[in-house]
């Protein structure tokens, strides 16, 4: 909540959330370009650059999430500037946070914090009773008092010989083949 204080108390900082299909060209760019800011000040690509199928999936399905309000895409400006973007789904009674992107630099990184504090918020608002961080586990999230859940990866093959080629070499989990899946 400190943290919280600390960035909407700065003039021209305001918390968004995304409504307007109009919009969504805007806030998903500047999820991946802030993304890629965030991993590359570690040394690393983002996921985004690394993997151009998934940004262009985030392109074509968050319109059609939008339009069903299954989307939850949240962003933090400070004079009308994207310093934090949150990007995930509402589902059975909860928001899977799938991907985010803050600028680093940004009131030394507290934007992103401060951005999940008010998109927690409004998914209490929205009566979701759960907010899952997805994918594995780390300092970070056992802050925010996240509990670990084992999943399980599936793969569902159809009936094709693509399909029995990649059952026989077992390449799942490594899903090098999945592209073949079409």
């Amino acid at each position: 909540r400190r943290n919280t204080r600390k960035v909407f108390r700065e003039d021209g900082v305001e918390f968004e959330q995304c409504v307007d299909t109009a919009e969504l060209p805007q806030y998903l760019d500047a999820l991946m370009d802030l993304h890629q800011i965030r991993w590359k000040a570690v040394g690393m690509d983002g996921a985004f650059k690394r993997r151009p199928l998934m940004a262009a999936f985030y392109r074509e399905f968050a319109p059609v999430a939008l339009a069903n309000d299954w989307l939850g895409l949240f962003a933090v400006k400070d004079g009308g500037e994207f310093k934090a973007v949150q990007f995930g789904y509402k589902y059975n009674g909860a928001f899977l946070q799938l991907q985010e992107g803050f600028d680093p630099d940004y009131l030394k990184g507290g934007a992103g914090n401060a951005l999940r504090h008010k998109a927690i918020e409004v998914c209490i608002d929205d009566g979701l009773k759960e907010y899952d961080f997805l994918g594995g586990t780390s300092d970070h999230k056992r802050r925010w008092r996240a509990e670990t859940r084992t999943g399980r990866d599936m793969l569902i093959f159809g009936d094709s010989w693509k399909a029995a080629v990649m059952k026989r070499a077992q390449v799942w989990p490594t899903g090098r083949y999945a592209k073949w899946l079409d």
